[in-house]
This record gives structure tokens, C-alpha cells and sequence, in this order.
């Protein structure tokens, strides 16, 4: 990796040999890649779930999607797989193996052993309560089961949001036309600060996005929606002066809590006071922009161009430092981007091949949407969806390995970028930092595995969040891309922030956990820094069947039983179960139903 001079480093380089189409929507082949089989080309900004799958220049137009398909060829441990690189596969899910050997478990039937393994004394690290985020475009902030930590608004919207009246627009997801969809009310500020007081009634914080376009809506005018698309904006002589105000981040003169809305612009330096003036005392982040390497797609009548890496730096230098100029302490958010090739290669920007990914010292996190790419079922839809038939559902509960497991090979169109190397996602882009920038937090403000009215949304999720604290993530934000509730997810926020009902959680510590079998079940480990002795455990069982589960943990204290909370199919709420009494001091074995997520709370 090679550094850059001044104060930005490489965060990743570019290892793909060719540009790569979007990973957002599917995208002219003058981009790099033909747009992949079965893209939804609209409402991608809002959804995240629509034309994903696009190829990869100098590899298949269907490179996008899971390619030989989710279920594998053949069944067991696929075409030359590895033992345990996909999902548990049974004679009715063959896993998830591929003929390009994405690997599988060799098929098993019945009740396996697992044995997890907990040290109290090793591996401790401070667990950021930012993780445990949400996005509220699906989400409630709000949410008493859930406690989320902060709350964000998630919509293309919010690059042309105008805080002075709270006109937006969406862009090509919806009608390029300027409306009121983030708040109705002209009084300056609403759609953010209302989310604010939610967000503070729960003692949460707030992520506020800052737009960076050069231009934001100026009114509310919006028209009849698609094909007719009567409030296009393009349809209005001069609309760029006519419909939109210039956005800039600093005023240049004196500052006013009453904006004037006639001058034409709109300054976020104007904004920025007026939120501390307001909310002072309100634990604020600032984000820079929504994913801004898609402006050109999302935004076609404000950005003709791919935003280049000099653009990015320069914007980032700019609008970072005007937040820590007016608010020193605030804590600032960057790339903001969608995806594996915003990590990579800023979505093939125009110069991505002689310059490399960047962080700034100005920056308190480097920001990267993640949405899994795998597609699976009869469908071969993507599992950020709601599909529950058996192949998705075992995808679905394998998938977060990706963030960190060395052994599992997922079936993914990112899969056949990287020459079949296994992603290890959270390492990646950890040690990136860590060589370039140490100190830089990572972010994931938002993420999906899908699934959330289905057990292995709950399986799936929960795993996300136990792997995330393990792993020393500062800040990440679950997106919800169903329309109605989704009581699985939330049921996983439940097993770390509120397993009983009475607001106990996960500890502020991890500590070490291993399983003897991670294509099995997964464990995770806290105690709190106030008292060691508070220990919390997360144990998943990703199979199909029961675990027989052996539990030794290597501790101060001496425990002589363990408490279960029960995350099943038909139970999205932990319930509490018979207390287990050790088999030896410290020692236990129970038995973990089929798709679990069990809290573990054990007591001298």
C-alpha cells in the first residue's frame, strides 16, 4: 500500500485490474462493467436493494450476481471447496458452494457438538456503544425494545437537503423533482432537529448529514410521479437558478440563527451553528454527504460527471474542516461510501487508477455502507430482501463471516473481483488504517443482511453485532429495507442492548470467545469495566439442527450457573429460559435449538 504525501494516506488500493461497474445500480458499460442480469434500476438511494448487481469489466456482464448460483453445483463442499468456506449445507440446501469453488460444509444431519471457548482476561477492548445504531427510514428511533444508540436518516435526499425551509430532492429515484419528503415544515432545520429530540428522549446521539452538492433544492414543487414525472426539474428554464440554491459551506460574513432564504444560497457553517446554538448539549456526529460517488447517477440534473479523487479530497478538506472549526469536538464522518468499490476504487472514478483511497486527519471515522452481495433461492435474489426458502435463509445466516473469516469464500460477484480471496472485510479495511492513519475510526453507518421478519434476519443481525464489537468497530447503523416492522432485527439489538426487558445488555468490554465450528455457531463475550465479574455472552447457532454446546470460560469469578435468553422461530423477543446449573465450576453444556441467538448470562 502506498502512502500520500500531506495528511492523506492510502485507506485501500485499487486491486481490481480494470474498472469495475457500480455497486449500486446498474450503470452504461461506458462506466466499466455491463449492467448485470436482474437490476432494478430504480430506487436504489432509498431501498439499497435495487440494480446491485452489475459486472465487471474484463469478467462476465452477470458478474454481479452470485454467478453458478447460491446453492451451489452439486451440493456438499461444492466444486473444490474447502471444509467449512460456505453455509451448512443439508440434502435439501446444498449450501453454499459454487463451481468456482466458493466451498461448503460437508453435508451433516442431526445434532452436532460445538464447544465454545471464553477467556476474561484476554483480548479486552472497549466495545463502542456506536455500534448498536439505526437507520430510521425503516427503523424507529425511538424504540424501546431496541435502545439504539444513535439514530440517522438514510436518503439520497439529504445531498440536496436545504436546512433553511427543508426542501429536498431525491434525484432519479424519484422523478428528479424537489419535494417535502423529509419534512413538510418550512421552519428551518426540522427534518434534522426533529430527529434530534427523538434521538435525545432515548439518550442517543444523532448523525446529521451534511450536503456537499453544489446545488440543493430551493422549493417543494414537486409533480405526478413516473412514467408522467410532471415536477422534473429539467422541465423548469434555468433550473439550476430557478429550482435549486448554490450550497457552499461557509457564509464569508456574519452568521444568523434566522437564515435568509432569498440570497440564494444555502451555508452549512449557518447550519452548523444553528444546530450548536440549539443543540449544544445533544451528542451530534456529522457525516459528509450520502455515498457522493453515486451523485452522478443519483443526481444526473446536478452531476454530469463522476465525482473525481481530487474533488472527494478537496470537498472532504473543506466541509471537515469548517465542522471542527465551529464545533471543535464534534465528530466528523468521511467517504460515506456504498460499498466494496467505494473501498476500493470510489466507484472506477475517472482517476482511481493513479491515485488511491484516502483518509484525512480531519476525519474521526472513514465511513463504508456495507449490504451483502450474495444472492441465493429459486429467485437467486439478493438476501437484503425478505426471501425465507431454505437456500436463502442459509446464506443468510453464513454471511457475516465475510466480515472477518479467513475460511469462508462467499458466492458473490465480489468474490470473483478478488480472484476467489476470502473478503475479511473489517480486517481490510482495519488495517489500512491502522498502517496509514492510526487513531482513524472505522464506520459502517450502514449495513444490512435482510431477513428481519425471519429468524435468520435475527440469527444473521445478531452475529453482524456480535462481530462488530469484537472487532473494535466505532460506529455502525442497521438499515431496514422492508416496509412494514421488522421484529427479528430488532429482537437482535434486544440480545445486546436489552435481553430482559429491563434495559441489561452485552457488556462495554469484549472479551476473547472462539467456537470450535464458526460454519456452526458463534460466540461472543463482554464483561463490564465497572465489574469484571458481569459477564454477558451471545452464543448463534447458524444450522438447521441442535447444538449440543460445551461453554469453558477462564475467569476471575466462579460461576456456578448460567442464565439463557432465547432468540427462536416464533419468538423475535428474547425469552427467558431455565437457569443451567455448571457442570464444573465454570464449565456448562446445554443444548442450543435450531437458529438461535441465546444471551448468556452467567452468575456465581
Amino acid at each position: 500500500m502506498r502512502g500520500r504525501r500531506g495528511s492523506w494516506v492510502v485507506l485501500v488500493a485499487c486491486a481490481v485490474a480494470g474498472a469495475c461497474g457500480s455497486d449500486s445500480k446498474p450503470t452504461p458499460s461506458t462506466t466499466g462493467g455491463k449492467a448485470g442480469i436482474g437490476g432494478d434500476a430504480g430506487g436504489a438511494d432509498d431501498t439499497g436493494d435495487g440494480g446491485s448487481d452489475v459486472g465487471v469489466a474484463g469478467k462476465s456482464d452477470s458478474a454481479g450476481k452470485s454467478g453458478g448460483g447460491a446453492s451451489g453445483n452439486g451440493g456438499s463442499s461444492g466444486s473444490g471447496g474447502t471444509s467449512n468456506g460456505g453455509s451448512a449445507g443439508t440434502d435439501a440446501n446444498p449450501g453454499m458452494a459454487g463451481d468456482g469453488g466458493a466451498g461448503g460444509t460437508p453435508i451433516i444431519t442431526g445434532p452436532q457438538p460445538i464447544q465454545f471457548t471464553v477467556n476474561g482476561a484476554q483480548g479486552l477492548h472497549a466495545i463502542s456503544p456506536l455500534i448498536y445504531g439505526a437507520n430510521v427510514d425503516g427503523l424507529v428511533c425511538n424504540d424501546a425494545k431496541a435502545k439504539y444508540s444513535f439514530c440517522r436518516a438514510r436518503s439520497s435526499a439529504l445531498s440536496t437537503y436545504n436546512w433553511e425551509n427543508n426542501a429536498s430532492n431525491r434525484g432519479s429515484g424519484d422523478c428528479n423533482q424537489n419535494s417535502d419528503s423529509l419534512s413538510v415544515s418550512d421552519d428551518p432545520g426540522v427534518a434534522v432537529t426533529d430527529l434530534i429530540a427523538q434521538a435525545d428522549g432515548m439518550g442517543a446521539s444523532t448523525v446529521v448529514t451534511v450536503p456537499m452538492l453544489d446545488h440543493v433544492a430551493l422549493d417543494k414543487n414537486s409533480g405526478t410521479a413516473a412514467p408522467d414525472c410532471s415536477g422534473d426539474v429539467s422541465k423548469s428554464a434555468d433550473y439550476l437558478n430557478t429550482r435549486f440554491a448554490k450550497n457552499r459551506s461557509r457564509k464569508g460574513s456574519a452568521l444568523s440563527l434566522t437564515p435568509d432564504t432569498s440570497d440564494g444560497f444555502v451555508n452549512q457553517d449557518e447550519f452548523l451553528a444553528f444546530l450548536k446554538d440549539g443543540y449544544g448539549s445533544s451528542s451530534l456526529l456529522f457525516s459528509l454527504d450520502q455515498q457522493p460517488e453515486l451523485w452522478v447517477g443519483e443526481h444526473p440534473k446536478l452531476r454530469a460527471t463522476p465525482l473525481t479523487y481530487d474533488e472527494e479530497v478537496n470537498l472532504t478538506v473543506e466541509y471537515a474542516k469548517m465542522i471542527k472549526d465551529g464545533w471543535a469536538e464534534a465528530e466528523v464522518l468521511g467517504l460515506v461510501g456504498y460499498g466494496y468499490l467505494a473501498a476500493i476504487n470510489q466507484q472506477t472514478s475517472p482517476d482511481f487508477e493513479t491515485k488511491g483511497q484516502f483518509v484525512s486527519y480531519l476525519l474521526d471515522y472513514v465511513d463504508l455502507h456495507w449490504f451483502a452481495e450474495i444472492y441465493a433461492g429459486p429467485n437467486n435474489a439478493r438476501i437484503v430482501g425478505e426471501e425465507s426458502d431454505p437456500a436463502s435463509v442459509a446464506a443468510r445466516v453464513q454471511a457475516p463471516r465475510e466480515l472477518w473469516d479467513p475460511d469462508f469464500m462467499e458466492k458473490s460477484w465480489i468474490n470473483d473481483v478478488r480472484g476467489g480471496e476470502p473478503l475479511q472485510l473489517l480486517d481490510l479495511l482495519q488495517s489500512a488504517i491502522d498502517d496509514n492513519y492510526p487513531g482513524t475510526k472505522l464506520a459502517i453507518s450502514e449495513w444490512s443482511y435482510g431477513g428481519g421478519k425471519h429468524i435468520s434476519g435475527a440469527v444473521a443481525a445478531a452475529d453482524a453485532l456480535g462481530i462488530f464489537g469484537q472487532k473494535s468497530v466505532g460506529l455502525a447503523g442497521a438499515v431496514s429495507f422492508s416496509p412494514n416492522s421488522e421484529p427479528y432485527l430488532v429482537g437482535a439489538f434486544e440480545a445486546y442492548r436489552n435481553y430482559d426487558g429491563q434495559g441489561h445488555g452485552f457488556g462495554d468490554t469484549s472479551v476473547a470467545a472462539s467456537s470450535s465450528n464458526v460454519a456452526l455457531g458463534s460466540i461472543y463475550a463482554s464483561i463490564n469495566e465497572a465489574d469484571v465479574k458481569q459477564m454477558v455472552l451471545v452464543a448463534i447457532n447458524r444450522y438447521d439442527d441442535e447444538l449440543d454446546a460445551t461453554i469453558e470460560i477462564a475467569h476471575s469469578a466462579a460461576y456456578k450457573s448460567i442464565a439463557p435468553y432465547v432468540i427462536s422461530d416464533g419468538h423475535p423477543d428474547p425469552v427467558a429460559g431455565d437457569v443451567v446449573a455448571a457442570t464444573s465450576t465454570n464449565h456448562f453444556a446445554l443444548k442450543l435449538p435450531p437458529y438461535t441467538v441465546t444471551i448468556l448470562v452467567p452468575s456465581e
